[in-house]
């Protein structure tokens, strides 16, 4: 009994710092323009050889709304997979799911554009 529940504690242990890792490695872009404008964050990431998620979390103040795109690159620039989310007056969130060869480098682009109303914040989070 006793092993089931030193299992039980070690298993509530990982997934809390899964959990706190994922926070940890999230990306903000966030645009305040007075014009329709583009914001661009690169990260660079090690695939683990196993399913690893993105996503990217619209939100935005009163009436603004504008897109979130992930575009994940290899080595050689070529494109491994890429997620787009658009906002119209209210938040949205998408994620897709990646198996990345383990050890290998990629780049993560997180890019936003605002698109209206003048003055307005959109805000895209994104989390690998």
């Amino acid at each position: 009994m006793k092993r089931f529940m030193r299992l039980g504690s070690v298993i509530a242990l990982a997934f809390c710092l899964t959990f706190v890792a994922q926070i940890a490695s999230a990306t903000s872009v966030t645009k305040t323009q007075t014009t329709a404008a583009i914001g661009y964050k690169d990260v660079q990431i090690t695939g683990k050889g196993t399913m690893q998620t993105f996503s990217c979390k619209v939100t935005s103040a009163s009436g603004a709304s504008g897109d979130c795109t992930i575009r994940l690159t290899n080595g050689s620039g070529a494109l491994v997979s890429q997620l787009s989310v658009g906002n119209h007056l209210e938040p949205l969130n998408r994620t897709i799911g990646v198996i990345l060869e383990k050890g290998s480098k990629y780049t993560m682009t997180a890019s936003i554009t605002q698109y209206a109303p003048i003055g307005q914040s959109v805000t895209a989070t994104i989390t690998d």
